[in-house]
């Protein structure tokens, strides 16, 4: 179905919206700290400033289950009667619409996949609850869209300005979708691309995904490559110099290396030729070395967009880059240097994002490089890879090491088990059980069991939100807090469990 349809289910809940705006109510706009909850507030916002409405813009960690909870139940009770809630799961849902009184306006956008899950999603005059997966399955979609592209439909019918945010929705769709960047006839978020381009407020490019400032050195560049860590090549300058002067791009009398933006079509293809090379070298052993390579491509070599209205050597500048700084912001909990950047404030901003990424690349790299260099930290057994970060992470790093992980190239036909001492007593282990992208595996049978498993043990277990290490919403997220007198029984189990689990 065409992208009217979503626009039409959406009309009158714009016109509650409008109304609101109208009557000149003030709105809280409460968004998860999510890249695509932070940017889905910034358009609304932008909007009821920008038609001479009042809000007020918060982010809540929806970590913080019960303080969040708590802080929004607050200003409810405190008589604020409109509140819009973004990418919250449908627990929160059910918790806050409780408080809701008929005098109040609420809106509830979320991307839970299992929404079924709310008892009390029953819309009434004033209150609305959208669902990103029942909004895919009504316009029969190929995937849901996100939170971003809803709302800017939604504000569409009443702001017609909204168009020149409309490169928004897609850096919220590669943060969330990762790689899932291309042209989708039909899917609601094709018409916004469709506009940011006539607007020429993007441009679309076939490159290669690596976070970075257009004006680096691609040497620079593919080694600190943590979009798709592939062990050996990222964090090994040498290496990576080597799989440069294989594709031709870098030669000994090169007196220096061309910047990302200076490659052209053929000599990244070559790039990825050799980096294809290299790979195949270090897993000759594999017998996925066919799958895993095509995968490395797709994954490699896709479309960006490049911001036009960004200066040229600013990290905003390429689309994943961007999604990459609000990221870093989240994961530092800068959340107002994230709403900032969304909603258009540069100034000395760039500076504050391109010197915190820096930073967190040092650290991780720091970090990462010993744990592969210790051999005894981390090693395969069948499908899954054990790794342990224990006395390196520190707490504020476990989640980015992990995202790192999972999203890895070199890992993704396997299971992680990342053990970290991410708890307040150092009687206990947290462990995070992540699956690659590309592992075949009856994901489902799998969390049965290991629910199973603890719940027998009585250990802590946790399914993690997707927005909190990367997932591709199908396979396992889970933290288990295992103490230490039951170690050796949980690790022997939950390989077993693994092994036992058959391919779907």
């Amino acid at each position: 179905m065409g992208d009217k349809n979503l626009e039409h289910i959406l009309s009158s809940t714009s016109s509650l919206l409008f109304d609101q705006i109208e009557q000149k109510k003030v709105i809280f706009i409460i968004s998860n700290s999510t890249v695509d909850g932070i940017i889905s507030s910034s358009i609304i916002f932008d909007s009821i400033y920008r038609m001479g409405g009042n809000a007020v813009i918060r982010c809540e960690d929806s970590g913080n289950y019960e303080e969040s909870k708590y802080r929004i139940g607050n200003l409810i009770k405190e008589g604020y009667d409109s509140f819009i809630l973004l990418d919250f799961d449908s627990n929160f849902y059910d918790e806050i619409v409780d408080l809701i009184t008929h005098n109040n306006y609420f809106l509830f956008i979320n991307a839970d996949k299992d929404s079924s899950k709310s008892k009390n999603s029953i819309e009434t005059d004033k209150v609305r609850y959208l669902n990103t997966y029942k909004i895919k399955d009504i316009l029969n979609l190929d995937n849901a869209p996100t939170i971003s592209s809803v709302v800017y439909y939604l504000i569409k019918d009443i702001d017609r300005k909204i168009t020149q945010m409309s490169y928004l929705p897609l850096i919220a769709e590669i943060s969330k979708f990762s790689n899932a960047i291309y042209d989708r006839p039909n899917e609601p978020y094709n018409e916004i691309l469709q506009t940011a381009m006539s607007l020429n407020l993007i441009e679309k490019k076939k490159d290669l995904v690596f976070v970075g400032k257009p004006t680096s050195s691609i040497i620079s560049v593919l080694e600190d490559n943590t979009s798709y860590f592939i062990k050996g090549l990222t964090w090994n300058r040498q290496a990576s110099i080597k799989v440069l002067q294989r594709s031709g791009v870098l030669s000994a009398e090169n007196k220096r290396a061309k910047s990302l933006d200076e490659l052209e079509e053929r000599e990244i293809n070559e790039i990825v030729n050799s980096i294809e090379e290299f790979v195949e070298k270090e897993n000759s052993n594999d017998d996925d070395t066919t799958l895993v390579s095509k995968n490395l491509r797709e994954k490699l070599l896709s479309y960006n967009y490049v911001l036009t209205s960004e200066e040229s050597n600013s990290i905003l500048k390429g689309s994943y880059s961007f999604a990459k700084a609000l990221e870093s912001c989240i994961k530092r909990k800068s959340i107002g240097l994230a709403l900032a950047i969304s909603l258009g404030d540069r100034y000395d901003l760039l500076n504050e994002i391109r010197d915190q990424i820096q930073s967190d690349k040092f650290k991780i790299r720091k970090s990462g490089s010993r744990i592969f260099s210790e051999k005894w930290r981390c090693y395969e057994d069948g499908k899954i890879t054990f790794v342990n970060g224990e006395g390196i992470l520190d707490e504020k790093q476990i989640v980015e090491f992990a995202d790192l992980l999972a999203k890895s190239h070199s890992f993704s036909d396997k299971i992680i088990c990342l053990r970290t001492t991410g708890t307040s007593s150092e009687e206990m282990y947290k462990y995070i059980l992540m699956s690659g992208e590309s592992i075949k595996l009856d994901a489902v049978k799998l969390r049965e069991k290991i629910k199973e498993f603890t719940e027998k043990q009585g250990l802590s277990i946790k399914y993690c939100s997707p927005t909190r290490y990367y997932n591709d919403r199908k396979n396992i997220n889970i933290e288990v807090i295992v103490p230490v007198n039951k170690l050796e029984v949980f690790l022997s189990n939950i390989k077993k469990i693994i092994l036992d689990v058959n391919t779907p």
